[in-house]
């Protein structure tokens, strides 16, 4: 699966999304036992550009399988890879 992942604000309630020229595209796979509103994403080193990887970076995510916008809500390092939580924007994804 691809995400899009970008570093993007906004007001709580707004509608906005972020220009697609400004996410970076990256490959991960669904977690075992994830939800479509609030999914887990795992990011396999082998699947990230070379150099280091910072997931500071990047708040905000598009699945576009998915047609959806999510809020990164978390980040964890485990066994090797980076996971992010995500949270369903609702007002971006049914813009």
């Amino acid at each position: 699966m691809n995400v899009t992942l970008y570093k993007f604000t906004k007001r709580q309630n707004s509608t906005a999304q972020p220009l697609p020229s400004s996410g970076k595209s990256f490959s991960c796979q669904l977690k075992d036992e994830t939800s479509f509103i609030n999914p887990v994403l795992r990011f396999d080193p082998s699947g990230l550009t070379s150099g280091l990887f910072s997931p500071s970076a990047y708040n905000y995510a598009q699945i576009l399988y998915w047609q959806r916008f999510y809020y990164i809500t978390d980040w964890k390092y485990i066994n090797g890879c980076w996971e992010c939580t995500l949270s369903v924007d609702v007002l971006a994804s049914f813009k």
